[in-house]
């Protein structure tokens, strides 16, 4: 059996017509392919969760280890970072929660906020469990850089007003995106009143 042993290194640039070129990105340590229009394509990074968390309640929270880290090359149009999370509640909490996808090097709440998504139905006082889906889509990549997030709840309730509450899509504030390579973009949560316990947490940024 014989291995293939590549150095790590950052974006190579764009390789002729009919080529492409796969390489390992030296920040992320991710198997990348550039084609030959200078788009990067792979799984390009990602994180997870290795125990549980409960949030404290009605107070913003960075979720441990939603962090993805930005490749060497930074954010692109039509990167998509994604996270999954399971999460349990209890009988409390009649306020709509609120994620905010922020960035930085911290992956703390002193990363700065770049998205709010306020759930569009308020939690109910019902025990309740659910999946929660968020995607950051990367819209344009410039001084004036625009990112699409959104959130939305699939509760075992049946409908997401019961328990947790909705979702909802956010168009945010353009910020200059160009040198963010290294950050990482991560997800804080206030779940207002509601306790909630968060079992299983995976993010993963694709192109």
């Amino acid at each position: 059996m014989s291995d293939i042993l590549l150095d790590n290194q950052t974006a190579p640039t764009t390789p002729a017509a009919s080529k492409s070129i796969l390489f390992v990105d030296s920040t992320t340590k991710k198997l990348v392919t550039t084609d030959d229009s200078g788009k990067r394509l792979g799984l390009l990074s990602r994180n997870f969760s290795t125990a549980s968390q409960s949030p404290a309640t009605s107070t913003d929270v960075y979720l441990t280890n939603s962090g993805i880290l930005v490749p060497s090359f930074g954010m692109e149009a039509g990167q998509l970072y994604r996270w999954m999370f399971t999460a349990t509640k209890t009988a409390t909490g009649t306020t709509a929660y609120v994620a905010t996808l922020r960035l930085g090097v911290n992956q703390t709440t002193a990363d700065t906020g770049r998205a709010t998504l306020t759930a569009n139905q308020i939690q109910s006082a019902a025990v309740s469990h659910a999946n929660f889906y968020v995607e950051v889509l990367v819209r344009s990549v410039s001084a004036t850089g625009q990112l699409i997030a959104a959130i939305n709840c699939a509760s075992s309730v049946g409908t997401t007003a019961t328990g947790f509450g909705g979702g909802v899509v956010n168009v945010p504030a353009t910020f200059d995106n160009t040198a963010v390579a290294g950050q990482y973009l991560g997800i804080s949560i206030n779940t207002q009143a509601g306790a909630w316990t968060i079992d299983a947490l995976y993010g993963w940024l694709q192109s």
